[in-house]
């Protein structure tokens, strides 16, 4: 017996919609991240939506300001707020904006290992997609609030941006994250 055509039709959309991304149109403008700020936990689990959780890692709230804290626990401890984020083919090029504090950030034993934002990119199958943006790396003593801007182009195919804001296996110290922003730009802004 023969199964009719449109279901069949309606199961390969669906696939294809799940590959292709986000149905969302991702324009200049468009936000990348929801809950960048960490104000919401919708479902009141104690933990703002969308964002990790793991050892050496808190939600915290200090003069109306809520962050995600990471600090070190031991030497070496890898402390990463993991994050993949589907992205349109026609984005081509976006900006990261970071407001942070950092205190007693000891680098650990190479050069790299300190507190850094890593964005890399990947396919529709999850596969890495080249060159990788050079990561954000953060000041390892910054008492007050302060806020850093990264621009970068996505190399072509990619369908995923793999975003690791991270204590990198530091020997000791802290950073605070109050806003991580990832917003969609003109290719041509990025020099």
């Amino acid at each position: 017996m023969k199964l009719p055509q449109i279901p069949s039709i309606l199961a390969a959309l669906a696939c294809l919609s799940l590959v292709a991304g986000p149905a969302k149109a991702q324009t200049v403008g468009s936000a990348l991240i929801p809950n960048s700020d960490f104000s919401a936990d919708s479902k009141g689990a104690g933990w703002p939506d969308g964002w990790g959780r793991g050892e050496g890692i808190t939600w915290e709230t200090e003069s109306g300001t809520q962050f995600l804290r990471l600090a070190s626990q031991r030497p070496g401890q890898m402390l990463m707020l993991y994050r993949e984020i589907p992205v349109t083919a026609d984005v081509k090029a976006a900006e990261l904006t970071v407001r942070y504090r950092s205190a007693g950030i000891k680098k650990g034993e190479k050069p790299w290992f300190d507190a850094r934002v890593i964005v890399n990119f990947m396919d529709a199958e999850r596969k890495a997609v080249k060159p990788d943006a050079s990561p954000l790396v953060l000041k390892p003593e910054v008492a007050d609030w302060t806020t850093v801007t990264k621009r970068f182009l996505l190399p072509e195919g990619t369908r995923k941006i793999k975003f690791m804001p991270s204590l990198f296996q530091v020997a000791e110290g802290r950073v605070d994250f109050a806003e991580i922003k990832l917003v969609v730009i003109d290719p041509s802004s990025v020099q």
